[in-house]
Order: C-alpha cells, then sequence, then structure tokens
C-alpha cells in the first residue's frame, strides 16, 4: 500500500495529511516521509 495519495480535490496527501498545509506551515522546500511506508519496507 502507497502511503502517499491525492483527495478528492486533486491534492497530495501523506498519510491523509495535506501536503500543501504542511508546506505552507513549514515553508519549502519540505521533505515528508512516511512512516508507514518506511516500516513497510524496512520489515
Amino acid at each position: 500500500m502507497d502511503h502517499f495519495s491525492y483527495d478528492a480535490n486533486g491534492q497530495l496527501q501523506a498519510e491523509h495529511t495535506s501536503l500543501q498545509q504542511l508546506a505552507e506551515q513549514y515553508g519549502t522546500p519540505l521533505y515528508v516521509y512516511s512512516r508507514a511506508t518506511l516500516e513497510r519496507h524496512w520489515h
């Protein structure tokens, strides 16, 4: 399962968190990792 997806408005999300909102809050460039994806690939 991929934990990066697009919502109904076409906005990219990571684990149901809006990446646009994160970029607005923290600025860009912004590197976002999915803990669930990392754990899935680690085990």
